[in-house]
């Protein structure tokens, strides 16, 4: 049965057909909306449901509050995905998207509620690299706007220059990418914890310089299921620029709950 977005904030209007199969969530890397996956749709497998979540405080939701606790982020989201429970879901994330997807289903789990039949993972650090920040003590989202700024342009390959050389944008997206940030270094301390009993498909870019193919082939250590490793020739941004090949693979998994 399709779904009826209008009265559903967390989710940008994508449609799928009458009656999916298989629902996917698709979660926003930093600094970027549900936008980002505006056309997926046009390219998925019949039968699966794109279902583009939008965080607060950015694109259609602009005026509300920017989430900064991962927790809260979490339990929000709760009734949205359980919401789209009625079929079997999965979770897409790149970048901070996919530490929200991971943790989003580890939040399911914990609390005996239907979690994703499948974890797609692409071009994200592994959580240890925020727990080893967070043992830090190191906030770097309460920098002065200067150094904020200073660190920003350090990793904003993804932001357009357009965006960069305009003053009036900044000043848009900053406060979005200090509130994402800030997100980032609430992510609770999970040591300790056991991997998900849920498979997982991790993507990774040959020429990303913020995750590197090692860390991508540590996210086998979170998982108990299946797990698979692919690589793709781009940077960080390789959702991309690589976009036909990866929804490609996410069409080639996703078959196997289309049946």
């Amino acid at each position: 049965m399709k779904r009826q977005y209008k009265d559903m904030p967390w989710l940008m209007g994508a449609e799928g057909g009458d009656d999916p199969l298989l629902r996917l969530f698709c979660f926003p890397y930093g600094g970027s909306g549900a936008s980002i996956y505006r056309h997926w749709q046009e390219d998925v497998s019949d039968g699966i449901e794109v279902c583009p979540v939008q965080l607060p405080g950015r694109e259609n939701r602009i005026n509300d509050p920017l989430a900064t606790d991962m927790e809260g982020l979490l339990d929000s989201l709760l009734a949205c995905v359980e919401d789209g429970s009625d079929i079997p879901f999965a979770f897409f994330g790149h970048s901070m998207g996919g530490i929200i997807a991971f943790e989003l289903a580890r939040h399911l789990g914990e609390r005996h509620l239907v979690e994703p039949v499948h974890l797609f993972i692409s071009g994200t650090p592994i959580p240890r690299m925020f727990e080893e920040h967070a043992r830090t003590g190191r906030c770097y989202h309460r920098l002065p706007d200067d150094q904020f700024l200073k660190l920003v342009l350090g990793t904003s390959k993804g932001i357009p220059d357009q965006v960069l050389l305009s003053e009036e944008m900044m000043r848009l997206i900053l406060p979005i990418l200090r509130a994402d940030l800030a997100l980032m270094e609430s992510l609770p301390l999970a040591s300790g914890r056991a991997p998900l009993p849920i498979p997982m498909t991790v993507f990774g870019g040959a020429h990303d310089e913020l995750v590197a193919p090692t860390a991508v082939a540590a996210w086998e250590n979170y998982t108990t299921a299946s797990f698979t490793k692919i690589m793709f020739p781009g940077g960080h941004y390789f959702l991309h620029t690589d976009h036909d090949m990866l929804l490609r693979h996410i069409n080639e998994t996703a078959l196997l709950y289309l049946i």
